[in-house]
């Protein structure tokens, strides 16, 4: 490096554009020195600075230096054969590496190396398979008893989740070890919000998860974004209130027009008042222009039974016009309703400086 004039590897990889399979265009010999030197390389400063995975920023994420598995073998192979290589440097990177990447022939090559320990840099190998979805470098390290898949709390469980890695949550699930309620239950959290139905539906099978978690948070986030089929599943879990507030799945699918779930929801009998805080999910959809949300709310008897008939008639009307109209008149009774309650407040409160006056 200090003939290139740089201070560190990646900065020079980075300046000749050596980078993002690039380098695969070299001849094969170029190609094993480029990875054995950057498996061996110290970690890039700006990593600790820096957290992400966006490879024109990060200059040590692992997909600027993936490459086709049979070739990966190969490089591998040959770079193993280098006395200067060590398959533990770095906590292990080249194992690491090879198990986000799904090199399952590399895996198993490694692994019948002495030095190399699956279990370095706290169980990080089997972690970085599981958020990649792996799911046979994931079986395999599962199958070494000492490789523990509960480490850095929960990490594999929690980011298969987030990915939506159905098998790898499966398999996860199958080891004791493994809780999926941990961090607050940050697995389905994550997988609700992300809309992976499918470990939605595994997790809620497992009587450690609670969907009701932080105020029914998981039904939430699906409704506002926008995932119906992740909303079915959990408003039909009795651990889970489909219609909890202050502001409702149901208010929330209505805001941002999400008509699948909006359907879903008022098609749910758990969803008992769907016109709850008058009509305040109602009234985000008219404010948002969300036309088929906005039917799809007015047709519910419920609901149109809390409205007065013309302004039902209209909030559906195919003129724009009466639309806008109906809207202005709809909201009146809120802006009444505000005035009145402030002041019951305010009275409430200038009664109580009275009592307090007379120290009664």
């Amino acid at each position: 490096m200090a003939v290139s004039g740089h201070d560190n590897l990646w900065t020079f990889l980075d300046q000749y554009n050596i980078k993002n399979q690039e380098f695969l265009n070299f001849p094969f010999n170029y190609i094993t020195a480029i990875y054995a030197e950057v498996c061996q390389a110290n970690d890039w400063a700006g990593i600790k600075g820096w957290i992400g995975s966006n490879m024109d920023r990060n200059l040590m994420w692992y997909r600027r230096w993936i490459m086709p598995p049979s070739l990966a073998l190969r490089v591998i192979t040959t770079m193993l054969s280098f006395p200067w290589v060590s398959p533990t440097s770095q906590k292990g990177r080249l194992f690491r590496w090879s198990c986000r990447s799904g090199y399952f022939d590399v895996v198993q090559l490694l692994l019948q190396d002495p030095r190399v320990n699956p279990m370095d840099d706290d169980n990080y190998a089997i972690q970085c398979a599981s958020e990649s979805g792996e799911i046979r470098i994931v079986e395999k390290l599962l199958n070494i008893p000492a490789v523990d898949p509960s480490a850095n709390r929960g990490y594999a469980i929690k980011l298969s989740s987030r990915h939506g890695h159905t098998e790898v949550v499966q398999k996860l699930l199958a080891d004791p070890r493994v809780d999926p309620s941990v961090n607050m239950d940050e697995a389905l959290r994550n997988s609700a919000a992300n809309g992976h139905a499918g470990v939605v539906r595994l997790l809620l099978a497992d009587s450690r998860v609670n969907p009701g978690i932080i105020n029914n948070l998981p039904i939430k986030d699906a409704a506002k974004a926008g995932h119906h089929e992740v909303v079915n599943l959990l408003a039909n879990d009795p651990r889970c209130d489909p219609q909890a507030g202050p502001r409702t799945p149901l208010y929330l699918a209505s805001s941002v027009g999400h008509a699948n779930v909006v359907r879903v929801l008022l098609g749910n009998e758990r969803v008992v008042a769907p016109q709850q805080d008058n009509n305040e999910a109602l009234r985000k959809a008219v404010q948002g222009s969300h036309q088929e949300c906005v039917k799809l709310l007015v047709e519910d008897r419920r609901i149109r039974e809390s409205l007065e008939p013309d302004i039902a008639r209209t909030l559906v009307s195919e003129n724009e016009q009466e639309r806008l109209t109906a809207f202005a008149a709809f909201q009146r009774p809120v802006e009444t309703n505000l005035l009145v309650d402030v002041g019951h407040h305010a009275a409430d409160e200038d009664d109580a400086a009275t009592t307090i006056r007379k120290g009664t």
